[in-house]
């Protein structure tokens, strides 16, 4: 960061050190920073598409969505074939709830790199959004794709969800403990194909999962994983079940079926702060000693009385959560799908290497 603001000093116009400190102070998570050097480099330099991008990006995580848009355009209009100014209008217009021009950039920006991984996987969630499960899971696929979520290569095939015929299937968590809890529904329609199941978690959920429906035993993957004969990602289940929005599978892990773990190891999950989808893709929940211990629980469970509207059961663990800061309405992402966070800025001009 100081190498940049040194060169600057001696070079105030160069537009390459601006755009290249504000892609540091922007990983440093200096947004405000950031965003002056960038709009220092466009005013230097117009054509700049970089930077442009990188303060699209910058300006949706601020949710100044409005003119994050703007930017994307601009970009698109000095290069339109780039795919990340794309993706980056596609983003913010799904950020706005304009579905159809979202889904129109997603796929403008498939059809220039129909690998894009990061494309594949934001229209992916587009079409879930939209309740098209049927594009939208399979192309959810492409999550492996993507630089945060490595896919796991373990010795057995993956499963097809044809009859399991007393085959051992290992069903392996993905993400974070929301999604957890959310996609284990569909445990017992994999039990029901005739097999074992194993299922791998964080090893602080094992006491509370022992006696879910559909699972015969669990396991770690800091640990040696049992023998199996093929393996399924949590999160392809409603792919493999052919889901659609009127098939959600209703029965979700009640506090009864969590005991007699109620009075041992639930105890820890208490402590854990509810907040639905900001758990997503994080490991380390929230620790909060003020939230309700478990066995205060039963004051709530005539709660399952009343039915789950279809708009609740299908908005899932990757719904966004909104917050307030700095008097701003924003949208904040699980961490796996950040999709324009610094791990996504475009790269540093090569300009800068010379000195």
């Amino acid at each position: 960061m100081e190498c940049y603001r040194c060169v600057i000093d001696a070079m105030p116009d160069c537009a390459e050190a601006h755009n290249n400190l504000a892609v540091v102070l922007q990983s440093a998570g200096q947004l405000e920073a950031a965003s002056e050097s960038y709009r220092r480099v466009i005013e230097l330099r117009p054509d700049c598409t970089e930077a442009r991008c990188n303060l699209g990006a910058l300006l949706r995580e601020d949710a100044e969505l409005e003119e994050a848009v703007a930017q994307f355009r601009e970009a698109i209009g000095l290069q339109p074939e780039l795919v990340e100014a794309h993706v980056g209008l596609g983003d913010s217009l799904s950020d706005l709830n304009d579905a159809d021009a979202s889904m129109k950039a997603y796929d403008k920006a498939i059809e220039f790199a129909p690998d894009h991984a990061e494309a594949r996987f934001s229209r992916s969630l587009a079409l879930l959004k939209s309740a098209d499960f049927e594009r939208g899971w399979s192309e959810f696929e492409w999550r492996w794709k993507m630089a945060q979520l490595n896919d796991r290569e373990l010795p057995v095939p993956q499963w097809d969800g044809k009859p399991l015929d007393g085959r051992t299937i290992l069903v392996h968590a993905e993400q974070g403990i929301g999604d957890t809890f959310q996609f284990i529904r569909y445990l017992p329609f994999v039990k029901q194909k005739g097999g074992r199941v194993v299922f791998a978690c964080s090893k602080r959920l094992h006491t509370v999962l022992q006696n879910a429906p559909g699972i015969d035993d669990v396991a770690s993957f800091d640990a040696s994983l049992p023998g199996c004969d093929c393996h399924a990602p949590l999160m392809a289940l409603p792919r493999l079940f052919r889901t659609t929005l009127e098939a959600i599978p209703c029965e979700v892990l009640t506090y009864e079926q969590m005991t007699p773990a109620a009075n041992t190891g639930a105890n820890s999950l208490g402590k854990y702060r509810r907040q639905g989808s900001e758990s997503v893709g994080r490991e380390t929940p929230t620790i909060d000693e003020t939230t309700c211990d478990p066995s205060q629980l039963n004051r709530f469970l005539t709660l399952r009385q009343f039915p789950m509207s279809r708009s609740s059961r299908c908005s899932g663990s990757t719904a966004r959560r909104i917050k307030r800061r700095a008097g701003k309405t924003s949208c904040s992402f699980p961490n796996w799908i950040r999709r324009r966070g610094p791990s996504s800025i475009l790269p540093r001009s090569s300009a800068i290497s010379t000195w």
